[in-house]
């Protein structure tokens, strides 16, 4: 698998997150995805070690309640496609690992 597909994703996500007030986890993709991609790539183990485990990226949920700024109304489909990113972040990742 190709690192530019990674790098793509977590630009994405970050600016979701960034949309959605949210300066921790958008600052560290961003800071992955600048690495840029190629064969000099390396923050794919970086990436899986955000996944599981108390505080993780698996814990987010994007919402007013948890300081966010987020509506009501689009938590639903925020939370929906923050989720869809994390899965393909999460699977591209452990990909470019195993290469």
């Amino acid at each position: 698998m190709n690192s530019e597909l990674l790098v793509k994703t977590l630009s994405e996500c970050a600016a979701l997150l960034r949309r959605s007030g949210d300066d921790f986890w958008s600052a560290k993709m961003e800071q992955v995805a600048a690495r840029g991609s190629g064969s000099s790539f390396y923050g794919e183990k970086e990436v899986l070690g955000w996944f599981g485990g108390m505080g993780s990226l698996n814990d987010v949920l994007l919402s007013n309640v948890n300081g966010y700024t987020v509506s009501d109304a689009e938590e639903d489909a925020v939370n929906a496609e923050f989720r869809r990113l994390t899965s393909i972040i999460y699977q591209q990742a452990k990909q470019l690992a195993r290469e």
